[in-house]
């Protein structure tokens, strides 16, 4: 079923957050990335083990979850500086993007009037991931390429009746950047 033009539109503008987060986070980590917009692939099933961070969100009449998916030799490009990419250091590593993107997605969508609060990551590792869409909700696969390969991320939301972003706030310089440490 499809979602109504309401949900498709509020869910346009998480999906889109989603995405821009992703191409400004992974290239201030040197991972050079470019977003396959027309990619309808979804996450590889088949031979090809798969590192997934499940990673929850919730706000007044809104909420849902961030899956960030993507092969061992993808995730060890985030680390190159790690030599013995254990098994932990790949969990604690897709965890931490997985945090880091949904973070991002966080402080951009509060521009617009969502407070969220973050849950934190589950890890999980495998071949043949089938995660189906949330009922009542939105979702969609953004596929990004790097040079060691394609890792997947995906946002679900579901929308209370009434819930509405404020419009987008002109750029200013005012804002923190993520990252960026404040002192009061």
């Amino acid at each position: 079923m499809e979602p109504s033009t309401e949900i498709a539109e509020l869910f346009a503008v998480v999906d889109d957050t989603l995405v821009s987060a992703a191409l400004e986070l992974f290239p201030a980590y040197e991972i050079e990335v470019a977003h396959l917009a027309d990619e309808i692939e979804v996450p590889p099933s088949g031979a090809t083990h798969i590192y997934a961070a499940v990673i929850g969100y919730a706000g007044e009449c809104v909420r849902g979850a961030l899956v960030l998916m993507a092969p061992m030799d993808v995730i060890r490009s985030w680390r190159p500086d790690e030599v013995d990419m254990t098994e932990a250091i790949l969990d604690d590593t897709i965890g931490e993007f997985s945090n880091m993107l949904l973070g991002s997605v966080k402080n951009r969508l509060l521009a617009r009037g969502a407070v969220l609060l973050l849950a934190t990551p589950t890890i999980a590792s495998g071949i043949n991931f089938c995660l189906p869409a949330p009922s009542g909700g939105a979702c969609r696969w953004q596929c990004f390429e790097t040079v060691k390969g394609r890792f997947y991320a995906r946002v679900d939301a579901s929308f209370d009746a009434g819930f509405t972003f404020q419009p987008e706030p002109p750029a200013t310089d005012d804002v923190a950047a993520d990252g960026d440490m404040m002192f009061l």
